[in-house]
C-alpha cells in the first residue's frame, strides 16, 4: 500500500515542485483511524477537527491534521495504474485492487478456524462514488451499494472468506447463487460443516 500510494502521488504530482510520500507506520494509523470513524459516525469527515468540541474527536483531531488525512486519502492506492490490464485484455479486472483483497482473504483464513456452522450471504457497503460495480436498490434505505458475498462463522460472526460482485457475467440469478455456495464453502469442503442460506440461494446446493 505504502509504494502504490507513494507511485501514485509521483504520478500524480509529475510536472510540479511537490513531493508527497508516505510511510507504513502512516498508512496503519490511517487504517485505524477510519475504524475510529466508523465506531464514532460524524455527519461529515471534517467534523472530527471542528473547533466545535461537540464535533471535535481528539483521538483524531490531536494525531493528524485534517488536510494531511485529506492528502492521504487522495493518494491512497492499492495497483500500479500503469500495469493494470486495459478492458478487453487478459486479466482485465472491475475491481482493481485483486493485490490487497487477495492478501486479505489468505491473511483471513490464516488467523482463524471457523467452527462447524457457518452462514453465506450477502453484504452491502454503501457506496455513493462513480463505479461501474456500484448495484442500484431502490427499494432498499441505502440505494446505491457494493455487493459482496460472504461467509461467516455463524456463532461469532468472524468473516472467513467472501467475494466482491463485480457485476453480471452472463450467469442467471439461480446459478449465480448457486455459484457464490460452492466457490465460498470449497476450501472446507468434506470437513463436517453446516452451510446456512437464505431462499435466494438454490437449495440444492
Amino acid at each position: 500500500i505504502v509504494n502504490e500510494t507513494n507511485r501514485y502521488a509521483k504520478q500524480t504530482l509529475q510536472g510540479t515542485n511537490k513531493v508527497w510520500e508516505t510511510d507504513a507506520d502512516e498508512i496503519r494509523a490511517y487504517m485505524g483511524f477510519m475504524i475510529l470513524m466508523g465506531i464514532n459516525k460524524l455527519p461529515e469527515i471534517r467534523d472530527y477537527w471542528s473547533v466545535d468540541p461537540t464535533f471535535r474527536y481528539a483521538p483524531i483531531a490531536d494525531r493528524i491534521t485534517r488536510d494531511r488525512f485529506e492528502e492521504i486519502t487522495r493518494y491512497l492506492h492499492f495497483a500500479d495504474n500503469d500495469k493494470l490490464p486495459a478492458r478487453g485484455k487478459d486479466g482485465f479486472s472491475r475491481l482493481q485492487v485483486d493485490p490487497i483483497i487477495s492478501a486479505l482473504k489468505q491473511r483471513f483464513k490464516a488467523a482463524y478456524y471457523p467452527h462447524s456452522q457457518l452462514s453465506v450471504d450477502e453484504a452491502m457497503i454503501p457506496f455513493k462514488g462513480r463505479s461501474s460495480m456500484k448495484q442500484y436498490l431502490p427499494m432498499k434505505p441505502v440505494k446505491r451499494e457494493f455487493k459482496v458475498w460472504a461467509m461467516a462463522d455463524a456463532l461469532n460472526g468472524y468473516l472467513y472468506d467472501f467475494n466482491v460482485y463485480t457485476g453480471a457475467m452472463g450467469e442467471r440469478e439461480t446459478a449465480l447463487g448457486e455459484k457464490v455456495v460452492l466457490t465460498l464453502s470449497e476450501p472446507l469442503r468434506g470437513k463436517h460443516h453446516q452451510l446456512f442460506f437464505d431462499n435466494y440461494f438454490p437449495s440444492r446446493c
